[in-house]
């Protein structure tokens, strides 16, 4: 029983995960592509933005998913 729990909690984890890095891509994409950023700095700077920003969420819902399942 509680295989089949954590089983099921780590695919609803890997879910969203995955979801939000296929939309970063495509982010990505998108603003690689745009001819209209002022500059190409800019939209580099925007694109590790969303990176460092997508991983720090990986990292505090990685944590708080830890420390909520040592409880």
């Amino acid at each position: 029983m509680t295989n089949r729990s954590e089983t099921f909690g780590i695919s609803i984890y890997l879910h969203p995960i995955i979801f939000r890095f296929f939309s970063y891509l495509f982010l990505f994409i998108r603003l690689a592509s745009r001819k209209q950023c002022f500059s190409n700095y800019i939209c580099a700077f925007m694109i590790e933005l969303a990176f460092i920003s997508f991983l720090l969420q990986e990292i505090a819902s990685s944590i708080c998913m830890t420390s909520s399942a040592s409880e």
